[in-house]
């Protein structure tokens, strides 16, 4: 998406960076001049980057094991659960915001193995993201239920122009 952006809107890219999610935001919000394909918006972010556009719709999804006989279908059933979220993402902000305890890890990948070892019952991500554990730890899941859902942006940090965020916008 980025690399179709800059291209239709003339804009030249030096290097394309493959970062992790949170330091890419980090280094965003510091002032480097970069974009980041999807990004929600929240409040927490809000002054942190140029908004450009909106990308396409983020679903915060509660995931189970094929094997689960009763999983939640309404957030108090979700509270009966042992649930694990990644520390800082949009599933950890949406938990606390519902006021739902959760354990919370350092990275995605771990969320299916927490799954699969019966650790947790359930775990909260992003769906594009929880499908992609499970299929890093070979663990099936399906969706429970969608939590929450917000827009995903293209953003760019504020050292962008004016100019430029308006050219990648269109």
């Amino acid at each position: 998406l980025s690399r179709l952006a800059a291209q239709n809107a003339s804009v030249p890219i030096k290097d394309f960076l493959n970062l992790p999610y949170q330091r890419s935001l980090q280094e965003l919000a510091g002032g480097a001049r970069q974009c980041h394909p999807f990004v929600a918006r929240t409040p927490k972010h809000e002054t942190s980057y140029r908004w450009v556009a909106p990308t396409r719709r983020i679903v915060t999804t509660v995931f189970v094991t094929e094997d689960l006989p009763n999983p939640p279908k309404t957030l108090e059933e979700l509270k009966g659960h042992e649930i694990a979220v990644q520390r800082g993402t949009l599933g950890d902000q949406t938990l606390e915001q519902l006021g739902i305890p959760a354990t919370r890890i350092t990275d995605t990948s771990r969320l299916a193995i927490l799954l699969a070892n019966h650790r947790v019952s359930v775990f909260v991500a992003e769906y594009a993201s929880g499908f992609a554990s499970a299929k890093e730890a070979a663990v099936t899941v399906r969706e429970a239920m969608p939590l929450a859902e917000t827009l995903g942006y293209f953003v760019c940090s504020l050292a962008v122009d004016n100019a430029t965020a308006d050219r990648l916008a269109k």
